[in-house]
């Protein structure tokens, strides 16, 4: 089967079978890297794909432009380079936030917490963070 661009594909109104047909498949990058699921589409008013919800392993959701990306076949592939390193960025964020929740938890649970080895460890990420952006906007 050939590739196909999402947003080629068109699916008549109330369909269900062929919205199941995309939904649950993985979505990956042109690497093979796993980016997540196809949790929900948003159609257009003719019924083309407009934009893809992605559920990722860590449970956000992210939303991509149907343009981006291609339907191989079981899985549906994300052709946009910038896309994909602004994704790590994202991932890198979420994990910044985790940690610091984390943070926040214990210092409720442990007045006499000592956070200085775990806000290093948030500093890293934010480093990688930092790092990324400038490999993207090529400084």
């Amino acid at each position: 089967m050939y590739p196909v661009k999402v947003s080629d594909i068109i699916i008549k109104p109330y369909s269900v079978n062929a919205s199941n047909k995309l939904l649950r498949r993985p979505v990956k990058t042109i690497t093979n890297k796993e980016i997540g699921i196809v949790e929900n589409l948003i159609l257009n008013e003719y019924g083309a794909i407009k934009y893809v919800i992605i559920k990722q392993s860590n449970g956000m959701l992210i939303r991509l432009k149907a343009s981006q990306l291609w339907l191989q076949g079981e899985s549906i592939v994300l052709q946009e380079p910038q896309a994909i390193k602004i994704l790590d960025v994202v991932a890198e964020l979420n994990m910044v936030c985790r940690r610091l929740i984390e943070i926040l938890k214990k210092m409720e649970d442990d007045n006499h917490y000592d956070y200085t080895k775990d806000l290093q460890i948030v500093r890293a990420y934010i480093e990688k963070v930092l790092n990324l952006m400038k490999v993207i906007s090529g400084d």
